[in-house]
């Protein structure tokens, strides 16, 4: 666990040369992608790696160089300050702060807003997120950015700097002091280093900001740096670009070699696996939003690929459905990266957005932008970490939604391998993914709300008390503090969360068991369930702490959404009461508001009747594990107290990965049963 962490600190790492895999921010897609999405996987797929001697020595290395290059050399890059004609936000600041972790981002007024370590192509390439902050008037094409750059290039030999601003207004410029006409555009310099200087004003819509040294780019042709460069960085500072980007990617490398020898996936499983990950990967590319995301329909072919028993686990799952779907998510994203998103003002995901800003750039770690939580607690911290790794752009909540839904995938299959059989197990995965994605809700993926992110946090905790087979109290321990993050993330999902001790039942106990106590209670596992109980109380209590520091009332509901939402009214008639709290069910259940049957919504609605009629032990349905059930019927009993609004399928989400697992052990004991029992045709195979 602990070399785990220490790998991804390494490959996140700002380093003070600018390359390839240099960091944070992951500006780049190719980096995004490999350190955003690859090197988490490979964690998962391949934990055993870390602990070898190899991958010890990569990492280490790989953190001595950044630290080396922290102590010895000066941060390359120029130094971009942007400041508005009147403050974006409440703090009064007209310097702004940018998602930066190499510029000055928690200094009141920065001497850096941003490091500029490669050409700005066009408005949304700016590092400037901080006009999310103000209102639609004074947006681009509307905003007006003044911008200064300030830092030193150490030319290789003579030559000419061309620094051209698209869409701006040149103030001033200088190189070594001197003054350079503001008309001009560029400037003869002799080999060896020089300080460069540009004052700027940016207006309308059509910015770029592209340098050049002899018609190169700049950044990759010369050395920057934010400061004079010292003999170590003219000697070295270059050359520590690729060592640090080569250490990098030897360790990403290895940790895939590794992964594919651990597993030893068949010929078959891999042109599976790549054949998959090139398909969506260019549909995601090409028309994600439109018909692309039906490529999530292919992953059900992975059921029909030949599968010896040494690979039915769950890593070999996850490699043939995560991956493919994990290719999806980055092909939609290769043109977003480190690329600015504009929020719609007013919208949930731009409240978020102002109140990490609120949190990481102003200090407010606990109030985290409200005294009492209006909007859901948990994201807005989510979001502003994705940032710190991310930057200005937005891809880290796309790569953070991905991971989640995968998560919900890989609780269907564990559920479903274990009820049923392997193939079962990866087509409820599918289905699952495919509910999510080509289904009603599949708009929200991306999109920076809570709910996608607390569904991931509560199959975690669940994941890990299903597979908990030696009782272990670290599994509890860290289940229950995923179970707490799900709650702060989403506070509706109480009732869900407390279902959650249901698996603590052996997944044998049947719904219909629950009707005879004896059959079951002495194989409860009480203590997993007192510890998951606890847990959420401690969490309560500490948000009502929370609560009454900022306004002297110990509530959990105070100042929250509850009481304007909820379903059941002060003086409402009983027949106006349960219209709203069927109207309130039917929401979660359609995926739709107001409620309306939508056929993409099937698995949806399959998945609760049967979990409803397994605990009325109706014939065909009553062997459902019971801890499915409970924890089925469970995802819908917030709707009875509070009715969501808004951004339609949002409330439906958690309830996809169990009503498809519900569904899978109900239908697959039948089917395997009906095709033994027929008479030409041999029993049925477990897989």
């Amino acid at each position: 666990m602990i070399w785990g962490v220490l790998a991804l600190a390494a490959l996140l790492w700002p380093a003070r040369p600018i390359g390839p895999l240099d960091g944070i921010p992951l500006d780049r897609w190719s980096e995004a992608i490999l350190v955003g999405v690859a090197a988490p996987a490979l964690w998962w797929l391949d934990p055993a790696f870390v602990r070898g001697t190899r991958a010890r020595a990569l990492v280490v290395a790989l953190l001595a160089v950044k630290l080396i290059s922290m102590a010895a050399l000066t941060q390359q890059g120029w130094c971009a300050r942007f400041v508005t004609p009147v403050p974006v936000n409440a703090d009064g600041r007209d310097v702004q702060l940018v998602w930066d972790a190499r510029a000055d981002w928690r200094d009141a007024v920065p001497r850096c807003s941003a490091i500029v370590a490669h050409p700005y192509g066009d408005l949304r390439s700016f590092p400037v997120w901080f006009l999310n902050l103000v209102g639609p008037a004074r947006r681009p094409p509307d905003a007006v950015v003044a911008m200064t750059i300030d830092g030193y290039l150490n030319a290789p030999d003579a030559g000419v700097l061309n620094f051209p601003v698209t869409g701006g207004r040149t103030i001033a410029a200088a190189i070594d002091e001197r003054p350079i006409d503001p008309t001009r555009d560029a400037v003869a310099a002799a080999a060896g280093p020089h300080r460069f200087q540009l004052s700027t004003v940016l207006s309308g819509g059509a910015w770029r900001f592209a340098p050049t040294w002899n018609d190169r780019d700049v950044f990759a042709s010369t050395l920057t740096t934010t400061g004079p460069p010292r003999l170590a960085d003219r000697w070295f500072g270059r050359a520590m670009r690729w060592v640090v980007a080569l250490l990098a990617a030897l360790l990403i490398a290895s940790w895939t070699a590794s992964a594919i020898a651990a597993l030893r996936p068949t010929r078959a499983q891999i042109a599976w696996v790549a054949a998959a990950s090139a398909v969506c990967l260019a549909a995601g590319y090409f028309r994600l939003h439109t018909a692309g995301r039906l490529s999530v329909l292919l992953l059900f072919g992975a059921a029909a690929v030949p599968i010896p028993d040494r690979l039915r686990h769950a890593r070999s799952a996850f490699l043939m459905i995560a991956v493919p779907w994990l290719a999806i998510v980055a092909g939609s994203t290769i043109a977003e990266a480190g690329r600015v998103t504009f929020y719609t003002p007013g919208d949930d995901f731009t409240q978020f957005q102002r109140f990490a800003y609120r949190i990481y750039m102003q200090g407010y770690w606990l109030e985290g932008g409200q005294w009492t939580f209006w909007n859901q607690p948990l994201y807005r911290w989510i979001a502003g970490l994705l940032h710190i790794v991310f930057g200005d752009a937005s891809v880290g909540e796309w790569y953070l939604d991905a991971a989640c839904l995968a998560i919900g995938a890989m609780f269907a299959f564990v559920v479903c391998h274990r009820a049923a059989s392997f193939r079962w197990g990866v087509a409820a995965s599918a289905l699952t993914l495919a509910t999510l994605v080509a289904g009603p809700s599949w708009w929200i993926i991306g999109r920076g709300l809570s709910e996608i992110a607390a569904c991931g946090f509560a199959y975690a905790a669940v994941l890990l008390l299903i597979t908990d087979d030696r009782g272990g109290i670290s599994r509890v321990a860290l289940a229950s503090a995923l179970v707490v993050l799900a709650l702060y993330t989403r506070l509706n999902h109480l009732p869900w969360l407390l279902a959650s001790t249901a698996f603590c039942l052996p997944s044998d106990v049947r719904a219909s068991d629950l009707w005879r106590p004896r059959a079951w209670m002495g194989a409860f596992r009480v203590r997993r369930a007192a510890v998951i109980v606890a847990a959420l109380a401690l969490a309560l209590a500490g948000f009502a702490w929370r609560t009454w520091y900022y306004t002297g009332v110990f509530s959990v509901f105070y100042g929250t959404t509850r009481q304007m939402l909820a379903t059941i009214q002060p003086g409402d008639s009983f027949s106006s009461s349960a219209l709203k709290v069927i109207q309130s069910v039917l929401v979660v259940v359609t995926a739709q508001d107001p409620p309306a049957f939508d056929i993409r919504a099937v698995p949806i609605i399959a998945g609760v009747t049967i979990s409803v009629l397994a605990l009325l032990r109706v014939p065909g349905c009553r062997d459902v594990p019971a801890s499915i059930a409970v924890f089925c019927v469970a995802a819908i009993a917030g709707a009875f107290v509070a009715r969501g609004e808004a951004y339609v399928g949002r409330f439906s989400i958690h309830v996809i990965p169990v009503a498809v697992a519900a569904i899978v052990c109900a239908v697959a004991p039948r089917v395997r049963a009906r095709a033994a029992g027929r008479p030409t045709c041999s029993p049925a195979s477990p897989t």
